[in-house]
Order: structure tokens, then sequence, then C-alpha cells
């Protein structure tokens, strides 16, 4: 048996100027991260690796694009999550110039 494609989740935190929290509904529960918005700050990936980070978000009028620098010892890299409508574009982009990514579609099996 497969497991479910993960769910997404943005909401802006309480001064939306602020940040975003997004919440992934994964296969091993359900993953939190507050995202300030134009401040430095740290962050651990599910190795616990640590990052210093630095988020944007720009409103659109279908959603948003939030772009996230990650640097760490164990890699630096660019995040993009784009909401439009019903969809998630997810992508990284490894320093080395990689990329990886995948739509998920609200409500989508």
């Amino acid at each position: 048996m497969a497991a479910a494609w993960p769910r997404w989740e943005f909401a802006k935190l309480q001064d939306a100027r602020t940040g975003l929290h997004f919440t992934n509904h994964s296969a091993i529960g359900d993953l939190h991260e507050d995202i300030p918005i134009g401040t430095e700050y740290e962050w651990k990936d599910g190795h616990r690796n640590c990052y210093t980070c630095v988020a944007t978000w720009v409103n659109s009028a279908e959603g948003g694009t939030l772009s996230i620098t990650r640097s760490g010892k164990a890699a630096s890299y660019s995040e993009v999550r784009i909401v439009c409508d019903n969809s998630l574009t997810f992508e990284l982009t490894h320093e080395n110039g990689v990329q990886w990514g995948r739509v998920f579609v609200r409500g989508a099996t």
C-alpha cells in the first residue's frame, strides 16, 4: 500500500507582514514551519541539518510565491513554493544548478 500524497497549508502569522506558517500533512505526521518574511532565520531539516534562511513573499491574484534561500554545511539551495488557485508548485535548486520539483493539486488523489 502506498503512502498518501502530502497535503500543504499556508496561513499568515498574526501580523501577515511578518511571515507565514506552513504545514505539510505528511505520511509521517504534520511538519510545521514558521517562515519570517525578509528576516534571516535558522531552520533545521528532517535530518537535523541547520540552515540560515531568508524568505520573500510576492502576492498574486491567484495566490503568491514564497522564495527561500537556505545555506548550511550540508548544502546551499533555493526553494520556491508557488500557490496558484488550487495548486502548489514546489521547486528546489541546488547551488550546483540541479533542480527538482513537483506540483500538488488540492483535492487530487
